[in-house]
């Protein structure tokens, strides 16, 4: 998906509005207006007259849509183009209209379109991120985008995107550090891998299989990044085919199921990198493939350490056999949604008292920050956490946690909010 930040009106593109040119020069009507605030650039304006495009229009294609002059070359293609008029943000500010598109919300600590693209069908391949993000910047000051466009939100951070760098190293950090190889990074993760299975099994926060997917991942994309952004060696015939590489199958066939395939692990989960991983355990375990397959009492007798490579470590090995127990089962978790209070839109409308839904969104030493839906986050003091002694916040807290919290002070003047957690 191309996203243009700052982009031409579209009252020069493709929303014709002759009337608008009939009323140049007239005042904005109160109507139009109805009371809303006016952006930083135009509060000390005097008068707001009327302006249309100075472009003009024609209607082309069989479906006579409007097309600018601006873009002759695009007017021959109108008929493969959709264009959507419907859709409108109450935002009147690039960034915050830019968050809504990309996530529903005009405020952060949303997930964002590709993160729930990533939930509802999965990743392509199992050796690199749900998906990438690309930036480029023209000329002058353009406008900013920031990465709570491609956030995770409340989404386990497994799906967040990951931005892809224009340097030398296309994904920053993902290669070992001097004097460390493939084998020893191995044998690292295997055994971090354990420590946070310890830490899951006593403080059972789902951040921490996160984490460890997050691992895995990054060891595989060590192998996967340098030849995914090489296309030195893809056939000439390849690359004169638009949006098509010579990977493009291998890459989207985890996304099929087959019924009734040949192959039993067609219609699974496991992705066809990892057959042989699997035909393997079911031919030392003396056992025909499909009734390996949904085995659990020789699936759980299965000793992973067996077969461990360098690019396939025990958590991925787990998800094997996740898969194999109970094979075509979606293996997607349901995610509790999360609506903050829809009657607090400004720190005006707060009220010292209201208990209030929010997203952690910071924290610190001295406590948390929780955004409760508006432009300014609020404050838990670390004596506000809960009833007793706090040591260390992050026993109590972490970030993107669902939390009631209490509004115990407001400053408007100065944009600060007091919020508790250790209320009855």
């Amino acid at each position: 998906m191309l996203t243009q930040n700052g982009a031409p009106s579209q009252l020069e593109s493709f929303d014709y509005k002759p009337k608008l040119r009939d009323m140049f020069g007239q005042e904005l009507p109160d109507s139009v207006r109805a009371g809303q605030r006016l952006t930083g650039m135009t509060a000390k304006q005097t008068s707001l007259p009327l302006v249309g495009s100075k472009f003009d229009f024609k209607q082309y294609g069989k479906s006579g849509a409007y097309i600018s002059d601006l873009f002759p070359n695009i007017a021959k293609i109108t008929d493969d183009l959709c264009i959507i008029k419907s859709m409108h943000t109450d935002a009147i500010n690039h960034d915050p209209a830019l968050t809504f598109l990309q996530t529903g919300a005009q405020v952060g600590n949303r997930p964002s379109m590709g993160s729930w693209l990533s939930y509802g069908l999965g990743s392509e391949n199992q050796n690199l991120p749900a998906f990438t993000v690309l930036l480029s910047k023209g000329k002058g000051n353009g406008q900013g985008v920031y990465s709570k466009l491609w956030g995770n939100g409340f989404l386990d951070s497994t799906h967040q995107g990951v931005q892809l760098s224009a340097s030398e190293d296309p994904i920053l950090y993902l290669n070992n550090p001097k004097g460390i190889d493939s084998e020893s990074r191995r044998k690292m993760l295997n055994h971090l891998g354990k420590l946070n299975e310890m830490g899951f099994d006593e403080f059972g926060d789902p951040e921490i299989k996160a984490k460890i997917k997050q691992y895995e991942m990054a060891f595989r994309m060590q192998t996967a990044v340098p030849e995914i952004t090489d296309v030195s060696s893809e056939p000439d015939q390849i690359k004169k085919v638009p949006r098509l590489g010579a990977k493009a199958y291998q890459q989207s066939v985890a996304f099929l199921r087959i019924k009734d395939a040949v192959n039993p692990l067609d219609n699974s989960a496991v992705h066809p990198e990892s057959y042989s991983i699997v035909k393997r355990m079911s031919k030392d375990s003396k056992t025909k493939l499909e009734d390996f397959i949904g085995n659990k009492e020789i699936l759980k007798g299965i000793h992973l350490e067996n077969y461990c490579t360098d690019t396939v470590g025990i958590p991925t090995l787990k998800d094997i056999i996740s898969e194999l127990e109970k094979p075509g089962l979606d293996p997607r978790k349901k995610v509790k949604l999360f609506e903050f209070n829809a009657n607090i839109k400004t720190i005006d409308d707060l009220k010292v008292g209201q208990i209030l839904p929010g997203i952690v969104n910071n924290v610190t030493n001295f406590g948390c920050f929780v955004n409760i839906g508006i432009k300014e986050s609020g404050l838990v003091h670390i004596s506000k956490l809960k009833k007793g002694y706090v040591g260390n916040v992050s026993d109590v807290v972490h970030l993107n946690q669902h939390v009631q919290v209490k509004v115990e002070e407001v400053d408007i003047a100065r944009k600060r909010i007091q919020l508790a957690m250790n209320f009855d």
